[in-house]
């Protein structure tokens, strides 16, 4: 078989014969590469209409009208509420769920008042955050142009009649605890 075709010779030369096996293999390749992406596209298009069509999600939030603020509530804060108390001139915000209060209703044989259901105290100073916070000042939730919220969280057991479910009470509370520091990530001053 010769390399080249001579100018009398019928058929093709080995050469052209590669050539040709050459350039059909690239044609397959660029058609397989455009049906892919056109594919890939296609998919794209399609959950961006299935995300279209699906209903927005409406996020709920807790409003603290005695401070001006409220925060978004995600799962982990299901069923939370609060109860306002002024002391001294400051009113704090004892946060508590119903699940909560639940768990130490059930481990405590008298009567819990509004700061004992809580897993967080809040309050709201005036002014900004200082350099160096004092036990007053409470660990900083989120500061606002004008003042900033603080909160403090229990010291003691929340189980006076049951010890044996102050565990699970307290991996409760530091739930809930941790979930609310993030809600107040993104709190927001009711104007």
């Amino acid at each position: 078989m010769k390399l080249f075709k001579k100018p009398n010779q019928r058929g093709l030369g080995l050469l052209e014969w590669l050539l040709l096996l050459i350039i059909l293999i690239l044609l397959g390749f660029i058609g397989w590469y455009v049906f892919t992406k056109s594919s890939d596209t296609k998919n794209k298009y399609d959950e961006t209409a299935q995300a279209g069509n699906q209903p927005a999600t409406t996020t709920k939030y807790l409003e603290f009208k005695e401070y001006g603020v409220k925060i978004p509530l995600s799962n982990d804060l299901d069923g939370l509420t609060y109860a306002a108390e002024t002391v001294g001139g400051y009113t704090y915000l004892y946060m508590t769920t119903s699940a909560l209060k639940k768990s130490m209703d059930a481990c405590n044989a008298d009567p819990v008042t509004a700061s004992g259901y809580s897993f967080h105290a809040l309050s709201k100073t005036d002014g900004q955050y200082p350099v160096e916070p004092t036990m007053d000042s409470g660990t900083l939730l989120k500061q606002f142009d004008k003042f900033y919220i603080g909160g403090s969280v229990p010291n003691g057991m929340p189980c006076l009649t049951d010890d044996s479910k102050n565990t699970e009470v307290m991996a409760k509370m530091q739930s809930l605890q941790k979930a609310l520091t993030e809600a107040f990530k993104t709190a927001v001053e009711i104007k």
